[in-house]
This record gives C-alpha cells, sequence and structure tokens, in this order.
C-alpha cells in the first residue's frame, strides 16, 4: 500500500525545542533593535544600484535596506536549479520594514512549515554616511534545514565601527541540496550556490551603499561557519574573487563531504519515495525524475526531508572536499582567515539528548554512569576505533577528573569531550592548517563568562 506524504520528521520535543529556541535567540539577538522606532518615509535613504533603485528607511543610526531580492525566484523551472540574476527594474522600489520571506522550513517549536520558495533576499546595513567602507556578509546556521537572515541579527555594533553589513536567506533542506543526476549539474548545492549568487551582488552593487567590494568579509557559525569553509574550496569563489577574508564561527568541516554517489542515491531515494505516495502528482508517474520532483508542493517536499542537510563534494561546485582542497593547497592562500569556537559547544546538544531521552520535565534526571558509557560508545567509539589509537577508557577517565565532586559530573564531562571532539580540536587543526598554507591566521576561543546564555 502506498503511504501518503507526512509531516517533516525534524522532531524535538516540546521542552528540548523550547531550549533550543531560547538558546539561538539568547546567542544570536544582540542590541535590540527590534524595538526601536524608523524614520518617517520623507527622511527614506536613497541608493541606485545596478539592479536599480531603492529607498529603505533609516534606524538607530544606519540606512536599511530589507529585502531586496538578489536572484530570481527559484521556483518552476528554476527550482533545483542554479540562482539566476534578478532582473534590473526601472522606477525606485521602496523597501518597508519587513524582511523577506525565509526559505521553507519546519519551524522548531510548532512543526509547523513556514516560509516561501520565493526567497532569496538579502539585507543591507549601512552607516549614515561613508564611503569604501569594508563590508561583511554573514550566512546564517541552522544545519542547514532552518533558519534566516532576518531579524534575529542585529548588526547595530558592527555598523557602529563604520562597517557595511549584509545578511542573507538561502535555500535550505531538500529545496537547497539535493543531489540527483537529472537536476541541474547533479550534485545539489543550490544553497551554497545561492549564497555566492548574493555574493555577486554584493560585488556589484554594495558600492552604492558605501561599501567596498574588494574588501568583503564572509562569516557564519555553525552550518554557515561550514558555508563558508566550503566557499574557501570552491573554485568558483576563487575565480571569481568574491570575498577576501573568511570567518569561520564553529563551523568545522565534516573531514568529506557527503560524496556524490551517496549524495545522488539519497536523491534518487527521494524520488522513489516521492513517486510512491498515494497523493504523488501526475508528474511521478511517468514522467522523468526532474518533472516530478518540480510538481511536489513545497509540503510535499519538506515531508520527504531528513533532520539535517549537507553540502555534496566530487561535484562541479566542490570537485574536492574541504579537507582534501585544504590539504592539497588548492584554495586561494591571499584570504585573511579567522577560525574559532566556544567553550561550551556541547552542552547544548548533551541537554537536548536528555530532555529527548527523557521527555516529561517531571521525570527527568541525572544522567548516571550506565547512561554515559552508552552515550559516549554511540557516538565517539565508531571515530575512535577508526584506527585512531587512542585508550578511550583513560579519556573517560581524564575527562571525568576534570569535574570531580560536582553533582552534574558526568553530564559536564561528556558536554567537554562533545565540545573538543567536535568544535574546538577540528578548528584547532584546521587554523594550523591555514597557517601551514603560509595564511593570515587567527585563532579565537570564546569563553566571555559575563556574557549572556553562558
Amino acid at each position: 500500500m502506498k503511504k501518503t506524504f507526512q509531516k517533516p520528521g525534524f522532531a524535538l520535543t516540546g521542552l528540548s525545542a523550547i531550549i533550543l529556541s531560547a538558546a539561538l535567540t539568547g546567542c544570536l539577538s544582540s542590541s535590540g533593535s527590534s524595538s526601536s522606532s524608523s524614520s518617517p518615509a520623507a527622511d527614506a535613504p536613497a541608493v541606485s544600484t545596478q539592479q536599480g533603485d531603492f529607498t529603505g528607511i533609516s534606524l538607530d543610526g544606519m540606512r536599511v535596506f530589507r529585502g531586496i531580492p538578489y536572484a530570481k525566484p527559484p521556483v518552476g523551472d528554476l527550482r533545483f536549479a542554479a540562482p539566476e540574476p534578478v532582473d534590473t527594474h526601472t522606477g525606485v522600489v521602496e523597501l518597508s520594514e519587513s524582511f523577506g520571506s525565509k526559505c521553507p522550513q519546519t519551524d522548531i517549536t510548532t512543526q509547523q512549515i513556514q516560509g516561501d520558495e520565493d526567497c532569496l533576499f538579502l539585507n543591507v546595513y549601512a552607516p549614515a554616511e561613508g564611503e569604501n567602507l569594508p563590508v561583511m556578509v554573514w550566512v546564517h546556521g541552522g544545519a542547514f534545514i532552518f533558519g534566516d537572515g532576518g531579524g534575529e541579527y542585529d548588526p547595530t555594533r558592527l555598523v557602529a565601527e563604520d562597517v557595511v553589513v549584509v545578511t542573507l536567506n538561502y535555500r535550505l533542506g531538500h529545496l537547497g541540496f539535493l543531489a540527483h543526476p537529472d537536476l541541474g549539474a547533479g550534485d545539489g548545492n543550490f544553497g551554497l550556490m545561492d549564497q555566492q549568487e548574493a555574493l555577486r551582488w554584493v560585488k556589484t552593487n554594495i558600492e552604492a551603499f558605501g561599501g567596498n567590494p574588494d574588501t568583503v568579509t564572509i562569516f557564519g557559525e555553525s552550518a554557515g561557519g561550514h558555508s563558508v569553509m566550503s566557499h574557501i574550496a570552491s573554485p568558483s569563489a576563487q575565480a571569481e574573487n568574491l570575498f577576501q577574508r573568511a570567518i569561520i564561527q564553529s563551523g568545522s568541516y565534516a573531514e568529506e563531504q557527503a560524496p556524490l554517489a551517496a549524495a545522488q542515491a539519497g536523491g534518487q531515494a527521494v524520488e522513489a519515495a516521492a513517486r510512491a505516495a498515494d497523493d504523488a502528482p501526475a508528474a511521478c508517474v511517468d514522467q522523468p525524475a526532474a518533472d516530478c520532483l518540480r510538481a511536489l508542493s513545497t509540503d510535499q517536499i519538506l515531508s520527504l526531508q531528513a533532520n539535517q542537510s549537507i553540502p555534496t563534494a566530487g561535484g562541479s561546485f566542490l570537485p574536492l572536499s574541504i579537507g582534501a582542497a585544504l590539504r592539497s593547497g588548492e584554495i586561494d592562500t591571499s584570504l585573511d582567515i579567522m577560525i574559532g569556537s566556544n567553550q561550551d559547544e556541547g552542552t547544548l546538544f548533551v541537554a537536548l539528548d536528555e530532555v529527548q531521552a527523557q521527555p516529561d520535565p517531571q521525570s527527568l534526571e541525572a544522567m548516571g554512569m550506565e547512561e554515559f558509557n552508552k552515550r559516549f560508545d554511540e557516538f565517539f567509539e565508531p571515530y575512535l576505533n577508526a584506527g585512531v589509537p587512542f585508550d578511550v577508557d583513560q579519556i573517560k577517565a581524564d575527562y571525568l577528573a576534570r569535574f570531580e565532586n560536582n553533582p552534574s559530573q558526568l553530564s559536564l564531562a561528556l558536554s567537554a569531550i562533545w565540545t573538543d571532539f567536535m568544535f574546538a580540536c577540528p578548528s584547532a587543526g584546521q587554523a594550523g592548517t591555514f597557517a601551514g598554507l603560509n595564511m593570515n591566521t587567527y585563532k579565537y576561543w570564546f569563553r566571555d563568562i559575563n556574557a549572556p546564555w553562558t
């Protein structure tokens, strides 16, 4: 019997979703410009770009231009295709205080699908005056399945330092990363292509906002940091000189991205599931794969989506994995690099796992040694046994000794192991690789005990 499309499988329990949402909001919000009032339309700042003329708003001493389309809407034949440059326009487009629609995703608290496929928008924040200013382009995180470049990111403090800041949306999940031999170049990576199209827009138009197109820093966190690493390894970004500096925040790369063959097999499995559903569109009965996948509704596509997406290596966008590109030195070594992580990266993930294992808040119990060993073995031991000559028992003992006599010893030890294994050690190793290529490299470790949410 065929199955109908179901709601997405991204299933955080209610409490764990609230914890994650609160943590993200606390970490990503800043000085709260959303509560400030903007100037009346008569005082609206205006710019003339290669795309056309825009008016924005004045906010907290900044010129703000929200919801600028940087590519054609990726719908119809442009779904599962490389982004195309946006058309120019005549007249003046008056931008409001609203951001453009976020890309389709499942809300982590309500589990409801939100966003629209017409989502390729960016936002520009510029000082009230100035020319030839440095530019920073922010790439949001979210496991490549959720997030956007909108109101959670407040660039006021950066703009106050005479920096032009750009935030952006990019396609997520299957809409952004589905690899299939019948779709374009076959390697997916549409979300990364979106990011590069936004960088091309910046290169062409940012001078109108007071920015210097030859002094662009791309920076991102988590999946955004992974994206930055992908662009460093991407031949197209190098050939077009889309940025000159890069900041990788908690975005260590997987040793290998999804290999092309495996990624395409996954895409073909998605196609098969779409064709097998009772409510499959007519195009999925006897039409080619591209027609079938483009005929699916947004909800149907998200229902077939896993809990994360990941870029694909081995195709035209990323011929080599990030690790292989760095080891071979086939990157632009003139780039300036900053890379780092936070002191307690693993705490949130371990807490989420504990809550999901005990979804009833009234029944939460401290982790026991049996659970500690079980979770350590499930996650870490396969890596440690893959030819790495480490003494697993000694590793456990060393981390447990750090938190001796602490009632949360086991959770804290597991969090510290997670932090080092997934973030601190990879970023240190990658910093060493960059430095070994004689690149200007800066390593940071964020441990401000007075910062919110630490």
